[in-house]
């Protein structure tokens, strides 16, 4: 079913997030900030939007013989 009318559907929306917030186990406490210091000799190490938060991807990371 759905609702074309913005003002019902606002109405909507804000007795879900009231529902959720009541039955929320935990509510979320921090906001994980990362800083990545690597190595010049670490080359293609890339840190993006959907694995900022997670393990890098290391595919195709090496390290240069540089020193």
């Amino acid at each position: 079913i759905g609702i074309t009318d913005q003002t019902k559907r606002k109405d909507l929306y804000v007795q879900v997030q009231k529902l959720i917030m009541e039955d929320m186990p935990v509510g979320p406490l921090t906001l994980p900030k990362s800083l990545w210091g690597v190595s010049k000799r670490v080359q293609n190490f890339n840190v993006g939007p959907f694995n900022r938060y997670t393990r890098p991807w290391n595919k195709d990371v090496f390290v240069t013989d540089g020193k």
